[in-house]
């Protein structure tokens, strides 16, 4: 008797190790409206517009995004794309206009990619930001 219940225990006990801990998934931060995970967004700025053309041998793709942002500062915008992008493998190939105040624009490169960032302010309390994404 003892042993079939050393023997249950030891069973449970086995099943419930191999199932492994539970996994726990992240929602999406609101307002980060990455539709391509290597092309992330400012925390509060919402997508306006969006459209993407894969390319059929998967070496580049087309992406048009728009986004907007209310009481976001360009200058907080380029520090975004100039800390971020990297960390998502791409390198800034070049940046040029107002940094602090706009417009701005910043190009990085990525294998066949090139994304080119335009950012300014739409009003006085508004940024907008067009990021084009092309064949390099």
């Amino acid at each position: 008797m003892k042993a079939r219940l050393l023997l249950g225990a030891t069973l449970l006990t086995l099943a419930a190790c191999q199932q492994g801990p539970p996994k726990v998934v992240q929602p999406p931060s609101p307002g980060s409206p990455a539709l391509q995970e290597d092309l992330p967004a400012p925390h509060g700025f919402d997508l306006k517009e969006s459209q993407t053309n894969p390319n059929p041998t998967g070496a580049f793709r087309v992406i048009k995004q728009t986004l907007q942002g209310r009481n976001r500062k360009v200058d907080f915008v380029v520090g975004f794309y100039e800390e971020t992008f990297p960390k998502h493998g791409w390198t800034l190939e070049k940046k040029a206009g107002d940094l602090k105040n706009g417009p701005a624009t910043l190009a990085f490169l990525k294998k066949e990619e090139r994304c080119d960032i335009e950012i300014k302010e739409e009003t006085s309390n508004t940024v907008g930001i067009r990021l084009n994404v092309t064949k390099k």
